[in-house]
């Protein structure tokens, strides 16, 4: 995240609270995966405020590098598993299940690969006008068509649900791409997963009332 590590380490602790809040809203298993999600920006975000202080030399209790490794694969290999997989738990309507499944597998192809491309190039983390700038020596072709195909599981699984809250969080999450992809090109990587952790606070809205349209739904 850009700015500072209190700015990392505010958000962690904020998401940890809701994260907790939306947990305790679910009534159904299939709806874990989705309330889960803002407690593992949390970790995410944990994980970046103590890059910063490692980068800082004001934190030495885990090296920068095992760090770097938590924040990559949580944004690269994590997320686009996890979303589509929340949006398939709740999905009820067969074309949408199907159209989500398909993200899904995509995702995990996306996972393997660049979890197999981090292992292998292992990336490193610098700050630069203050903002964390993430440096990958993955091949010319994967880092020019990467976002792209990235935006598949973790954008297109919550546009394709039936449910418009969902639909909704996947359009901010696809105008908070385009946000840092324009004026944070460099940081495209810190800031996105930024915006998307202040974007998962509202998930804690969307489970409350997951319980009511299921309901409407099935009358």
């Amino acid at each position: 995240m850009c700015y500072s590590a209190e700015a990392s380490l505010g958000v962690s602790g904020i998401l940890l609270g809701i994260g907790s809040l939306s947990i305790s809203k679910v009534k159904q298993r299939s709806q874990y995966f989705l309330a889960s999600i803002p407690l593992f920006f949390a970790l995410q975000q944990l994980s970046e405020g103590l890059l910063w202080l490692s980068l800082q030399n004001r934190f030495q209790g885990i090296s920068s590098q095992i760090l770097i490794l938590i924040f990559v694969i949580f944004g690269q290999t994590f997320w686009p598993v996890w979303i589509p997989l929340s949006a398939l738990m709740i999905e009820e309507e067969r074309k949408r299940k199907k159209i989500i499944f398909n993200c899904l597998i995509i995702g995990l192809i996306i996972s393997v690969f660049l979890l197999y491309h981090t292992f292998k190039t292992s990336p490193f983390a610098i700050i630069e006008d203050h903002h964390i700038k993430y440096i990958f020596n993955y091949p010319r072709l994967l880092q020019t068509k990467f976002n792209l195909v990235y935006l598949i599981p973790t954008v297109i699984s919550l546009i394709a649900s039936s449910f418009k809250k969902i639909n909704t969080l996947g359009i901010l999450l696809l105008v908070s791409y385009l946000i840092s992809e324009l004026f944070f090109y460099q940081y495209v990587f810190s800031i996105w997963c930024f915006f998307a952790s202040i974007l998962s606070l509202y998930i804690s809205t969307i489970v409350g009332k997951l319980e009511e349209i299921f309901y409407f739904k099935s009358k």
